[in-house]
């Protein structure tokens, strides 16, 4: 039996297999098993993916005959995998050397359900590099494990016994799914520091994207519905629950729906998701702690059309002697407001049309 299964799904990512690859059979940790599944790709991810397997008898490679999505290709491989561990890998990411060995020596000493590494994210666009942010929420416990799933490994036996998969009728944020099953049913995870999964993101033809297509939209918020009903189904104190459904459904809302939508309807629709959570669970109070004073408010009085020109505004101040703030300048998609000590409106543009509020205060100031 391997120490550790690591699950590869594949489409279209030639450009990145290699490094990727390269990273999993130099591992410290030799005793483990790659599973690559090759989800239809047009490219030359397969041809890539074949010329490792006949080098390394540790892979198995599984090939779609057509494309199913990401989930089927990770459930492919938590079906075929053997190892005491599984743990996962993006195409277009990869893990340090010893990132498998130090994870799975973690675990073997301590018997945990789940062992995460640390995360070192890159964005593709621009390079720049930053520690994973989640890293300081887990230290605090179990049920803050929302985010970066493919950074650890899990006990098999918790996968198989508990039924864990990855939904397939949800293409996209089906991981959120399945770490929600994972949270619910392990008991403890620990951390080790020192080895880095790299993630990449903000890839032009990854799915991690600043824009909703309606379908991605759709597929969100059926995403965070489902987690919901898990949570609900679990009987959770109520302590527990208002904390499963801030980290594992209400963050990630309040993560997408600062986006641009393609449509308005599943804009508002993935809004009403988020007020009908606060507003009707007896949670309030715990969810209204970690909002701002303006997010709290329209949610509360389920207003929209505020909420979404609240998140769109883009501002600037400008300070009497780096501390009184004099000028405050709002830019929203079509308006632009100018104001004198964050009270009153001096100018404001819209449809190139200009009303000089300041003009007629000076006026009477002056009268």
């Amino acid at each position: 039996m391997p120490k550790v299964s690591v699950i590869v799904p594949c489409y279209n990512v030639e450009h990145y297999i290699e490094r990727s690859m390269n990273a999993l059979v130099n591992q410290t940790l030799h005793d483990i098993e790659i599973i690559c599944i090759d989800d239809k790709s047009t490219d030359d991810t397969l041809s890539k993916l074949q010329g490792f397997a006949a080098k390394d008898s540790r892979i198995k490679l599984f090939v779609q005959k057509e494309n199913q999505g990401v989930a089927v290709a990770r459930n492919i491989g938590l079906k075929n995998a053997t190892g005491e561990y599984i743990g996962f890998v993006d195409p277009d990411d990869y893990v340090d050397l010893d990132f498998y060995q130090k994870l799975y020596e973690c675990a073997v000493q301590t018997g945990a359900d789940v062992v995460q590494g640390d995360v070192w994210m890159t964005n593709s666009n621009n390079g720049t590099t930053c520690r994973h942010w989640i890293r300081s929420a887990l230290s605090k416990g179990m049920v803050n494990f929302s985010s970066a799933f493919w950074s650890a490994i899990y006990k098999s036996e918790l996968i198989k016994d508990n039924n864990i998969s990855f939904p397939p009728e949800i293409r996209t944020s089906q991981d959120s799914v399945f770490l929600t099953q994972i949270v619910l049913s392990a008991k403890d995870l620990e951390l080790v520091d020192g080895t880095y999964y790299h993630y990449f993101f903000q890839r032009p033809d990854s799915l991690d994207s600043a824009f909703l297509s309606h379908d991605k939209a759709v597929s969100k918020y059926n995403a965070f519905v489902t987690n919901f009903d898990l949570i609900l189904k679990a009987n959770l104190p109520k302590a527990e629950f208002a904390e499963h459904v801030w980290h594992h459904v209400v963050r990630h809302i309040m993560y997408e729906i600062r986006k641009t939508y393609e449509c308005e309807a599943d804009h508002k629709q993935m809004f009403d998701l988020l007020c009908r959570i606060r507003n009707g669970y007896g949670i309030k109070r715990y969810i209204d702690r970690r909002l701002s004073k303006k997010i709290r408010k329209h949610i509360k009085t389920n207003d929209f059309q505020k909420f979404k020109a609240y998140l769109v505004v883009r501002r600037r101040r400008f300070y009497l002697f780096g501390i009184v703030p004099v000028v405050r300048i709002d830019r929203f998609d079509t308006m632009v407001c100018v104001n004198l000590f964050d009270l009153f409106n001096l100018i404001v543009i819209q449809d190139n049309k200009v009303k000089l509020f300041g003009c007629i205060l000076l006026l009477k100031i002056k009268g």
